[in-house]
């Protein structure tokens, strides 16, 4: 098995553009390298070619990557600021919000590492790893945090 990765790069810009990502690809292409990379340790010649096995695990990848980017997006977007016409998210505005609900709905300091770690998006099964804690108890957490910041928060 010579494969070469430049052999496969048509194949990386096929599944960008099936699905639908606009350019520039250049981060995109180098994430795709590194599949390559894993994909040629890990291919089993006897369950199909390699193009095929290379272009399900990239494909895989790529979705997931937007998933995360896109629940990452959207939970970051309440501490932006909204336009009529966009979302404009305000790194000064970002601080200052998370300075306000840290302080002024006094929340305890484990309640105060739930925020960051949802917001640096952990799922509750990572931060009940991080923290050493159970799910219900991260669970529970969180639903204190939006009763304590509800009062605070403009809606």
């Amino acid at each position: 098995m010579n494969h070469q990765y430049e052999d496969y790069q048509g194949l990386v810009y096929t599944v960008l553009k099936k699905l639908n990502m606009k350019k520039p690809y250049e981060d995109y292409i180098q994430d795709a390298y590194f599949i390559y990379d894993q994909c040629m340790k890990n291919y089993d010649s006897t369950k199909s070619n390699f193009s095929t096995y290379f272009t399900i695990q990239l494909t895989f990848y790529y979705m997931s990557l937007f998933r995360k980017q896109r629940d990452q997006s959207s939970r970051l977007s309440l501490l932006g600021h909204c336009s009529k016409d966009s979302f404009t998210p305000d790194p000064i505005l970002d601080w200052i919000s998370l300075h306000d609900i840290f302080y002024y709905c006094d929340l305890t300091e484990f309640e105060k590492s739930v925020v960051r770690l949802t917001l640096g998006g952990c799922t509750v099964g990572e931060i009940s790893e991080a923290e050493s804690v159970s799910e219900t108890t991260v669970k529970r957490a969180r639903k204190m945090i939006k009763e304590k910041t509800r009062k605070h928060l403009i809606i």
